[in-house]
């Protein structure tokens, strides 16, 4: 949440008919999160240093809600099917977006390292002799997968190269299943963009970040994510007219397959 005492903005009050929402969108491993974080931390005092307006007012609370992570489906709900929501808050759509090779290339060296770091022993504190992975977090990414893997692994004809090769193809099966996820979550934000009624999203295109490494790929996500951000947020903060950003850029769903 970003404090209003920390924003040098002008908001009229004339012009402010809702109260302002910020819902950051993007697939799995696009760094929605992490871009949640920076608005409600950096993203402050960056506002402050670039804006030159001399009063603020963000909402009634002094502070502006921003709406990330989850699932798509629930902002959805919430953003167009929530009528009562819809006619109290006046929503800045920004969506994190990455090439499909450079986040599936991501998102498998993500479960290595989720590997390394341990996913194997936790999910198995949820394996199911049964093999019912229908309901609650056993249906998550990571925990079905590896069912073969635990009910036959130690004891595939008394080998652990039997074993390996088990865990080998869960893992592989896992990475999979996550690049699925990734093309579903995409196709929920366009048909959530369908239905906007004009409403814009701005797409923030991060695939340099994930290009790049070290310290390159900091500087890429402050230039390519965190700056338009910002700046996009300044103007829906002040205006209830939305310019354009020179790395953002609202679509069209004549763009969708151009894009992903």
């Amino acid at each position: 949440m970003i404090n209003k005492d920390e924003l040098n903005l002008i908001v009229p009050q004339q012009r402010r008919r809702q109260e302002k929402v910020v819902v950051v969108m993007g697939a799995t491993g696009t760094g929605k999160s992490r871009l949640s974080v920076d608005l409600a931390t950096v993203g402050a005092k960056y506002l402050t240093r670039k804006c030159t307006y001399r009063k603020q007012e963000i909402s009634r609370r002094g502070r502006l809600p921003i709406i990330a992570g989850g699932s798509n489906s629930f902002v959805e709900a919430l953003t167009v099917g929530d009528r009562r929501f819809r006619s109290r808050y006046e929503c800045c759509f920004l969506w994190v977006d990455v090439s499909a090779l450079a986040l599936h290339s991501f998102v498998s060296e993500r479960v290595d390292r989720m590997v390394a770091g341990g996913l194997v022993e936790e999910a198995a504190e949820f394996f199911n002799p049964s093999g019912d992975y229908s309901r609650g977090i056993r249906r998550t990414i990571g925990v079905p997968e590896l069912h073969e893997f635990f009910k036959n692994g130690p004891f595939v004809d008394g080998e652990a190269a039997g074993a390996d090769h088990l865990l080998e193809a869960a893992i592989d099966e896992i990475k999979e299943n996550t690049c699925k996820l990734t093309h579903c979550q995409l196709g929920k934000i366009w048909r959530l963009m369908e239905k906007l009624d004009g409403r814009r999203m701005h797409r923030l295109d991060a695939t340099g970040v994930f290009l790049n490494s070290g310290g390159e790929a900091v500087e890429a996500w402050e230039k390519m994510v965190v700056g338009p951000s910002t700046r996009i947020l300044a103007r829906f903060l002040v205006s209830e007219d939305e310019e354009e950003d020179a790395h953002s850029s609202p679509v069209s769903t004549d763009q969708a397959y151009m894009l992903t």
